[in-house]
């Protein structure tokens, strides 16, 4: 690893598959409330714009907050900024800042593509980077098994330590189930982070997990229709125990040292075989 403050590189190999499963990328910043956000969106519209997000689309959306009179729903805007081909979008309120894509060549160029879109917002926010403190830091990959005939099975990708027996009682009828794991994972030093990793096996009409399916970017692979799909959904997540001040190479630091851990239990849980037939 080279890390000189600004320099920052994977500890982990470059794996590029032919036959890429990887089907979207989520990476997400959560800070303390911008209360006024709307009055700075037409500068960051602006901004994103020039950088390659002309589209843009507003969303109220409703959401519940539980106060000591009891559960009241909470209005919210929020907006996306897409690229004219809509393989990627921007998701920004007044809490997070979200850069999703479907269109994933390496980490480096995703992060790159990121560290481009927090600048254009962030300064474009009056007193932001001075005053704001990070809450958290989110980075999912979600990758898709497809059975390439009718001979090939979901099982054969997955490693035997995370695969699950199908009960008796259900016979030869295709496997549907989901298996996740859960713990902390060291990010860098005593920062220590949650990591979660869910297969869902054998769920027809899901091309995403079900959280991500409202207006995701669009897709670079489809779905066969009526064809039994699995999925790798990974979700790295950091919580800072202390108030952190927005702080764009311990960012970039923190973010890749995730990414590692994203890698290293990808490859935990995909087999020999289904790597194979990936490359």
């Amino acid at each position: 690893m080279v890390d000189d403050g600004m320099h920052i590189t994977r500890n982990c190999p470059g794996e590029k598959l032919s036959k890429q499963p990887l089907v979207l990328v989520l990476i997400q910043i959560r800070f303390s409330p911008v209360m006024n956000l709307e009055s700075y969106i037409p500068q960051i519209q602006t901004a994103l714009r020039m950088a390659g997000y002309p589209l843009i689309e507003e969303n109220d959306n409703l959401a519940v907050t539980v106060t000591p009179d009891g559960v009241r729903p909470v209005h919210t805007k929020q907006w996306r900024f897409k690229t004219s081909d809509e393989y990627s979008n921007v998701i920004l309120d007044g809490g997070q800042l979200s850069f999703q894509t479907s269109e994933y060549v390496c980490f480096e160029q995703f992060y790159e593509r990121f560290e481009s879109v927090c600048t254009n917002v962030f300064e474009n926010i009056a007193g932001f980077v001075q005053a704001n403190v990070i809450q958290r830091l989110g980075l999912r990959y979600v990758d898709r098994i497809i059975p390439s005939d009718t001979d090939d099975t979901i099982d054969s990708y997955i490693a035997d330590g995370f695969k699950i027996s199908q009960a008796p009682v259900f016979g030869s009828q295709p496997k549907i189930c989901t298996v996740s794991q859960a713990g902390e994972a060291e990010i860098e030093g005593n920062k220590k982070g949650v990591l979660v990793v869910r297969i869902t096996q054998g769920e027809k009409g899901l091309f995403l997990p079900p959280d991500l399916m409202s207006k995701p970017p669009k897709m670079k692979t489809g779905v066969p229709e009526g064809r039994l799909i699995g999925m790798i959904d990974t979700d790295h997540s950091y919580l800072p125990p202390l108030l952190l001040k927005y702080d764009a190479a311990e960012q970039k630091k923190l973010f890749y040292r995730m990414h590692d851990n994203v890698e290293k239990i990808f490859h935990s849980v995909v087999s020999e075989e289904g790597r194979t037939k990936w490359q």
